[in-house]
């Protein structure tokens, strides 16, 4: 793979990875792309022909076939309503890898103690469906995207260490919630959405995708242009840069920030709204409510001083103020003007 070039069959090099693949080098002089296929008007399809989406989506499919370096460190989540292709697009690449090459963990999984033996020896993770779960601060998934040593577990037996090198992809309809206060997550993600609809009513419903996309022919297409995303990568250091990703990046911190949320769900969000329901308000008393909204969200509760600390972020103008009621000393919020 460092020389992307075919090597005859050496005996004498172990390889314990096998994927069924008639491999056949077709490049064009020119574009140095492979030559047009029925799979890359798939692909390009389930992208509304958006070519720079299209390239991460190989290049993602690349770094999982290469095992030297993971130079990406950054998982893959296909966003999108139902009927949009993800799952079958998920299906097709289980097929490509193969079944002992691929496991299958969502995002929740990888927080328990024995399911992080399923991706030892793997390829590649294909979650499906991991609409509104929500990750905890300690989750592997963070040590898996960048390769971290990783303690693994097995009933009955020795734990032992393993380094990943898997290239983890993601579906969803609605984006899973972190808890991310450092925004680590956040850049170990990339967005990518699939915005087309298939149906019978708009004419471009296949129920035979998966069939036809993993004949022999299709199978070396996808292994040619996954060959192709891994040159890009190893020139580029890193993936292809789109807009409407890092537009999706920063809708996700927005809606990822549990802090924001819970002012814009208690108190609201203009000038007026804030200063509303935080004004002379006991500090106790906003941390009984946020309590009652994580509790009702789903959010882990951080504590009363970090919680003023991250409304202060968010509104900056936002002050403590000492009070003494029946005679005693209390605390309450007041938004300068």
């Amino acid at each position: 793979m460092d020389t992307l070039e075919l090597e005859k069959n050496d005996k004498s090099k172990i390889v314990t990875t096998y994927m069924d693949i008639d491999y056949t080098e077709d490049v064009d002089i020119i574009t140095g792309q492979p030559t047009e296929t029925i799979f890359k008007n798939y692909m390009l399809d389930l992208v509304q022909n958006d070519f720079e989406l299209f390239s991460v989506l190989c290049e993602f499919l690349g770094q999982a076939l290469y095992k030297k370096e993971n130079i990406l460190q950054k998982a893959l989540i296909i966003k999108g309503d139902n009927s949009n292709g993800k799952s079958k697009f998920l299906q097709i690449l289980n097929k490509f890898f193969g079944a002992d090459n691929v496991s299958a963990l969502d995002l929740k999984q990888f927080e328990q103690r024995f399911f992080l033996f399923g991706i030892v020896g793997k390829m590649i993770n294909l979650g499906d469906d991991i609409s509104g779960q929500y990750i905890g601060e300690n989750s592997n998934i963070k040590k898996v995207i960048t390769s971290e040593l990783l303690p693994i577990e097995q009933k009955g037996k020795d734990h032992f260490n393993y380094k990943p090198f898997i290239i983890c992809i993601f579906s969803c309809n609605n984006l899973p919630r972190f808890d991310d206060s450092t925004k680590a997550i956040k850049r170990r993600l990339y967005i990518v959405a699939f915005e087309n609809k298939y149906s019978e009513e708009n004419g471009n419903l296949d129920p035979y995708i998966v069939e036809k996309m993993t004949t022999k022919v299709n199978m070396t297409a996808i292994f040619n242009w996954s060959v192709w995303g891994l040159r890009r990568v190893l020139q580029n250091k890193g993936l292809t840069k789109s807009q409407k990703i890092m537009d999706a990046i920063e809708e996700f911190d927005k809606d990822n920030d549990p802090i924001r949320l819970f002012i814009e769900d208690t108190a609201g969000d203009t000038e007026l709204d804030l200063k509303s329901y935080f004004n002379m308000k006991d500090t106790k008393a906003v941390y009984t409510d946020y309590q009652i909204w994580c509790n009702n969200n789903g959010y882990k509760e951080i504590s009363s001083i970090t919680l003023g600390k991250h409304l202060k972020n968010h509104i900056p103008r936002l002050e403590r103020e000492r009070y003494r009621n029946n005679f005693k000393r209390n605390y309450r919020y007041i938004i300068k003007d």
